[in-house]
């Protein structure tokens, strides 16, 4: 690895873990995260960000992993920002991209279709929008929404402000506190520089959101499982039962080790999932589905484990043990959860065989 390079990546792990360190609310996070420079980094050096890429995306998503905290980080910085900065001449985004550096602009992407589907019509100069989407990720702080919808039998991306007309939000909280919406397009009338892009660069662009969507959760989700798996050894090695370390009980030595060859099982399939982003669309989905199959089942051995070998102390949101296996149950059904991974994988295998 070149020295440079490693040298950039340990100052914005130290960053990171020292806002961590001494901010555990996710909203004062986030805050320390604007103020000190930490967003909008991959944004190009003419618009204030470092032009930086996937690499440090996945750093960032691993230490916020690690510390069970939830901020806008994934919804605006890795799903919404990457895709926004190619269309950065367009007249909105224009105006708000300076405020990205800031915290005052807020992206999240909007692709998943509610009830109704999200479509588009030309309307004199502009569009009209109708439908509905859900499961927005940070939707309820957003100041934009990146929204997919169909224009003219074609998919088609608009950037939408939140507090544009006849746009309405039902904002929700999962256990671990995501701040997510649904919306609803309830005959929005947007302005011709809405439209970003359409037609298969629309497609390629949110492939390439969701790509790293995927990777950047099962980073975080390794994380948390390393987490875990350090304060559970600690745990047992300090926490005395009829006068012994509980490490000294044969079973729970066993279930310790399965939570580490669950992790190396996972850490090997993420840096897999990294060497694949750069292959074509239909085997880096593929991949990343195998990826996220083999992460889920780990998250979901290390997290119960966890809290098995904790008790009852690691069932509570005050304990950290807690956060982040909630965290993980929610991370488990992002982008995918193992049923629907593992169909789009049979799917696959079956065309192949087929053919």
């Amino acid at each position: 690895m070149d020295s440079s390079n490693s040298d950039e990546h340990r100052m914005l792990k130290d960053t990171i873990v020292g806002l961590l360190s001494a901010n555990p609310s996710p909203t004062e996070v986030w805050t320390q995260l604007c103020e000190f420079g930490m967003v909008g980094l991959t944004l190009p050096e003419s618009l204030g960000g470092a032009d930086l890429g996937l690499a440090e995306l996945m750093l960032i998503a691993q230490e916020l992993g690690r510390g069970g905290v939830d901020t806008p980080f994934m919804a605006s910085e890795v799903l919404a920002l990457p895709l926004v900065v190619a269309y950065a001449q367009n007249p909105i985004l224009r105006a708000v991209l300076p405020d990205v550096l800031t915290g005052k602009t807020v992206f999240a992407l909007a692709d998943v279709d509610g009830e109704k589907v999200s479509c588009a019509t030309r309307n004199g100069q502009g569009y009209h929008l109708t439908g509905s989407k859900q499961f927005v990720m940070q939707g309820a702080v957003a100041s934009h929404f990146v929204v997919s919808a169909m224009l003219e039998n074609e998919s088609a991306l608009f950037i939408i402000p939140t507090d544009t007309d006849r746009l309405t939000l039902d904002a929700y909280a999962h256990a671990c506190g995501d701040a997510a919406v649904d919306v609803c397009f309830a005959d929005v009338d947007l302005p011709k520089d809405a439209l970003l892009v359409r037609g298969t660069a629309a497609v390629d662009a949110l492939a390439r959101a969701q790509a790293r969507g995927v990777l950047c959760t099962a980073a975080a989700m390794v994380a948390a499982m390393e987490t875990l798996l350090d304060q559970t050894t600690d745990y047992l090695r300090t926490r005395r039962q009829f006068g012994v370390a509980l490490s000294s009980f044969q079973v729970l030595q066993h279930s310790a080790v399965d939570m580490y060859v669950e992790l190396e099982l996972a850490r090997a399939m993420l840096d897999y999932g990294q060497t694949m982003m750069q292959a074509d669309a239909v085997s880096r989905g593929l991949a990343l589905d195998a990826v996220k199959v083999k992460i889920n089942e780990a998250a979901r051995i290390v997290g119960e484990t966890a809290v098995q070998l904790h008790g009852g102390i690691g069932m509570t949101l005050e304990s950290l043990t807690g956060r982040l296996f909630a965290r993980l149950t929610l991370q488990r059904l992002m982008f995918g959860d193992t049923r629907t991974c593992l169909g789009r994988l049979g799917d696959a295998q079956h065309s192949i065989l087929g053919a």
